[in-house]
C-alpha cells in the first residue's frame, strides 16, 4: 500500500502545530508556578515571621503590664501607654513598637503592637 505524500505533509503540519501549543501551554503554566512560588515565598519569608512573632510578645507584655498595674494606673479608665519600644532579644536595638488606648464603654483596651523586621 503506497502512501500519498500530501497526506504526510498534512500530518506533519498538524503535529507540529499541536506541539506548539503544547510547548505554549507548558511554558505558561511554568512560569504562573514561579510566579506563585515567588508570591508564597515572600509571604511566608522569615522576616515576616521574625516581625509577627516581635508583635506577639509585645501583646503579652502589654496584657502582662495591665494585669499587673505597670506604667500607668490601668485601674483608671482614661490611662493610655505609648507607644513603647521594647527589645526583646537584649541586642540593645528596639525590636516592637507597642501601644495600650484608653479603655472604651465596655472597659476594654486596645493593644497595637508593631514588630520590626
Amino acid at each position: 500500500m503506497l502512501l500519498n505524500s500530501k497526506n504526510h505533509n498534512g500530518v506533519a503540519l498538524t503535529l507540529a502545530i499541536v506541539m506548539i501549543f503544547v510547548i505554549i501551554i507548558l511554558g505558561i503554566v511554568a512560569l504562573n508556578l514561579a510566579f506563585n512560588y515567588r508570591k508564597l515565598s515572600e509571604s511566608v519569608s522569615a522576616a515576616h515571621a521574625q516581625a509577627y512573632f516581635r508583635a506577639q510578645a509585645g501583646v503579652v507584655d502589654a496584657q502582662w503590664r495591665i494585669r499587673n498595674n505597670i506604667g500607668g494606673d490601668f485601674t483608671v479608665a482614661a490611662t493610655t501607654l505609648g507607644p513603647y519600644p521594647l527589645d526583646i532579644d537584649g541586642d540593645g536595638v528596639n525590636d516592637v513598637t507597642v501601644t495600650i488606648t484608653a479603655a472604651n464603654r465596655q472597659g476594654l483596651r486596645t493593644i497595637s503592637s508593631q514588630g520590626r523586621q
